[in-house]
This record gives C-alpha cells, structure tokens and sequence, in this order.
C-alpha cells in the first residue's frame, strides 16, 4: 500500500482544466501521469533517463523547456492518490490517461506514449543477461557506456578530481550525539512567504509524507548549505530561527531590470525576469531576448538593463 499516482503539470500554461470522469479540476495543465513509490516521480529528473533508448521525448522536452524558464518541475505536481496498493494506482493511472487524452492519439495532451496500467512489477526483462552490443548495436552500445562512465568517474561527476575530505577521517563523539540530536528535533514547514504551515516532530517523517529527500531538507536547515527551499518550501528549527531567512543575501554578477508595459505605459523593476514573467503570465526568456535587443517586446512587455543605483534610486521599496 505504498503506491501513489501523479500528475505532472506545465506552468506555461495557466488555467482551469477540467475532464470528464474526474472529480479534480487543475490550474495548469496537465502533460503527464504517472505511478510509482519512494523516488519514481524525481526519476524524470535524472540524466539517466534523459540517454535511456526507450525514452519519451515528448515529455524529456517539455521538462527540459520547463526548465529552462526557471520553473521547478517537482514544484508543478499532483499525487492524485497516495498510499494506495499496486492495483488500484495501475487502475487509477489508466483512468487518467483516459480521461484526459494523449498528445500522440490526439485526444488530449497526455505525453504518456501508452494508455497506462501496465506496471512493471514482477516483470522479467526481454533483455536480462544480454550485453548492450546485443541490445543496442555497437555504435550505440559504445555512446551509451561512454555517457554513463563520465556521469560515474568521468569530469561530469560533481566531484571529479577533488579528494575526499572525509577519508581516513572518523567521526567524533559529540559529532555523532549532535547528528543524532538534530535528527530528533522538531521542524518548522514554512511557505516560500514566510508563513507557518505545520510543525513536524522529525524531519525525516517531513521528507516522507512530503515525497521528498531527506538531504534535501537537511541542506535548508543547514546554515553552511546555500540551499533555500526543499520541496517547494522553507525550513526551520522550531527553537532556532533559520539565519539564511534573516541576512540579506547578495547575487554574484546580480542584473537589475525595468519593465516597460508597452500596452498601458506601467514600469516595473525586477531582478529575476522568470519570477517576472511567472507572475505576468509570459516567457522569461522572450522577456531576456527584449532586454538584448533581439526582440522589440514580449507579449506587450519590454526589458532594458538597468545599473545597481539606478534599480535603487528609482525601484519603489
């Protein structure tokens, strides 16, 4: 019963989407479903599906633009049912899929390549024992191994040549007490506004309800760690307020904006052209283009670089 049914939704397209059979309406729509436990949903994410051979381009490419804009995929889902047995998430996946249509059949915008309910469970694969020349050819064998082993070893590896600094090293007795110490105390869930959403005895009970990792969080309530958020939220220590809420934080080569409505004269002053155009309901790359002159506006909206003092002198605080 550990089982849960999700729905990917695409934040380029606001709006109230509703289908027949379903009990749900959503605000963006939908382009994918999906089931699945523990980590299905953030596999979408990972470059190993991106080079798999079986791969769903449709879908890998709307991430990839989703992406792109500054939207956090994860952030724009639904677990439609959770904590459910294998047989009614199959069901329910089918369901969907269903009801809402897919972009390949044209019945709706579904990337999904099948109509769902199939599972994998169990299954024994055609290819078990097989090497990748036997599966793939070896041109494509040899494309494959080479991305995997520069993910692994090669320079792509985050810490790729950097000696660990960890080896050889044990850790301390209070060290051990103080990891223990935190995993014990009671976590604030905060709104990315700053507001109270609920309070949690453990972190890990947190990461589990929420589907999310557990470093993940961690890395927000860790003041040496430049994460932010974890899961689309803020975290803190309920007797500890979280500093990196509380310092102003400054922007490495920070852009500052003015944003001319060229419909209704307005002028507005940002420093992130996607939160931007999130809110205003246009592309933060067209916005981009605007501000370099490759484009005259983006939907009635035009961008032009501004200097730090001027963004202060002139952006209404």
């Amino acid at each position: 019963m550990n089982y849960y049914v999700y729905i990917l939704l695409d934040p380029r397209k606001p709006g109230k989407y509703h289908y027949s059979g379903l009990n749900a309406s959503f605000l963006y729509e939908p382009y994918y479903v999906g089931k699945g436990k523990g980590y299905r949903i953030n596999r979408h994410l990972t470059k190993f599906e991106q080079i798999s051979p079986s791969r769903n381009n449709i879908k890998i490419g709307k991430i990839n633009h989703i992406q792109s804009l500054g939207y956090d995929v994860l952030r724009y889902s639904v677990f439609y049912e959770k904590d459910v047995s294998e047989k009614f998430a199959l069901k329910t996946e089918a369901d969907l899929i269903k009801s809402i249509g897919r972009f390949n059949l044209k019945t709706g915008p579904l990337s999904n390549m099948t109509d769902g309910g199939e599972g994998r469970s169990g299954a024994i694969s055609p290819n078990k024992s097989r090497t990748y020349e036997e599966i793939y050819g070896t041109k494509t064998a040899e494309r494959i191994k080479k991305i995997k082993k520069e993910m692994i070893l090669g320079s792509k590896n985050p810490m790729y040549g950097k000696p660990s600094p960890l080896r050889g090293k044990k850790l301390s007795q209070s060290a051990i007490d103080k990891i223990i110490e935190n995993k014990r105390r009671p976590i604030k869930q905060l709104s990315l506004s700053g507001h109270l959403i609920r309070i949690w005895d453990r972190l890990v009970d947190a990461a589990n309800y929420l589907n999310v990792h557990t470093g993940t969080i961690r890395h927000c309530l860790t003041p040496t760690e430049h994460n932010l958020t974890g899961g689309g939220f803020k975290w803190e220590y309920v007797d500890t307020p979280n500093l990196k809420y509380l310092l102003p934080r400054t922007k490495k080569n920070q852009k500052y904006y003015k944003v001319l409505n060229t419909r209704t004269s307005e002028v507005f002053y940002t420093t992130n052209l996607n939160l931007f155009g999130r809110q205003n309901n246009v592309s933060g790359s067209e916005l981009s283009k605007t501000a370099r002159n490759k484009i005259n506006h983006a939907k009635g909206f035009k961008a032009v670089s501004i200097t730090k003092e001027e963004y202060e002198r002139d952006h209404p605080q």
